[in-house]
C-alpha cells in the first residue's frame, strides 16, 4: 500500500477490531482494506491474486473461491 491516501483519516478510529476483506488486492476491495489499516484494525484478507508489496495485512490468504 502507499503512504498517500485522499482522505481524511483517523488512526484509532477502528483500534482493536478486526475486518476480513475478500478480493482485497485489487481494486474498491483494496481501497476498503487500506482504509481500514490506515484506521488501525487488525486485517485479514483473502484473494485469488498474490498481495502487492507494501499491502500491509495481519493476515493474508491466496484462495479461489
Amino acid at each position: 500500500m502507499t503512504d498517500s491516501y485522499a482522505f481524511t483519516v483517523f488512526g484509532r478510529e477502528f483500534k482493536g477490531k478486526r475486518v476480513l476483506v475478500t478480493g482485497g488486492t485489487k481494486g474498491i476491495a483494496e481501497a476498503i482494506a487500506r482504509r481500514f489499516t490506515l484506521s488501525g484494525a487488525s486485517m485479514a484478507t483473502t484473494a485469488r491474486s498474490e498481495a502487492a508489496n507494501g499491502q500491509d495485512s495481519a493476515l493474508f490468504i491466496k484462495t479461489d473461491t
